[in-house]
């Protein structure tokens, strides 16, 4: 989520001006800027639980492994992968999101601070070290609510 885009007034088409100068919409919160903009009130951690503000250009100053170390070797995303705990998935990226971690326990892998993001529940399934401390590219599964993809009346499994 870098953009905020919105329809033209037929909806045929999606409009973004990426400056709000040039914008000719005159509500500030429909206007076509970043996300991560304070006049749009709506921080971008609320809906995905990261942001390229906490995260950064990962070929830079960079520390990681060029891919992501595995810490959920069992998450349902990762299925019939083979992949092990600590194993690496080489993925090399430009750009990173990051979300928010509570502590970095001295070389031990990050922790989610899921009680500032407000979510029930969010995992880390793989991680890459970035510039400095930074943990970037961090690849979760996260649920806002308990309720969260959730069918009522249905069974469905846990993460």
């Amino acid at each position: 989520m870098w953009w905020q885009v919105r329809y033209s007034n037929y909806k045929k088409q999606l409009v973004c001006y990426k400056d709000s100068v040039n914008d000719p919409e005159r509500d500030h919160l429909l206007k076509t800027i970043n996300w991560p903009t304070a006049s749009l009130e709506f921080p971008v951690f609320n809906s995905i639980g990261v942001d390229f503000n906490h995260g950064a250009y990962g070929m830079k100053d960079y520390h990681g492994w060029m891919g992501y170390k595995i810490l959920k070797p069992d998450s349902p995303l990762l299925a019939g992968t083979g992949l092990d705990f600590h194993d690496i998935v080489s993925c090399q990226s430009e750009e990173y999101d990051a979300t928010l971690f509570t502590c970095f326990p001295g070389d031990d892998d990050p922790v989610v601070d899921t009680t500032t993001l407000g979510f029930c529940k969010m995992e880390l399934i793989g991680y890459d070290w970035g510039k400095s401390i930074l943990v970037q590219g961090s690849k979760k599964v996260m649920e806002p609510s308990s309720l969260s993809g959730r069918i009522p009346g249905r069974e469905t499994s846990s993460m």
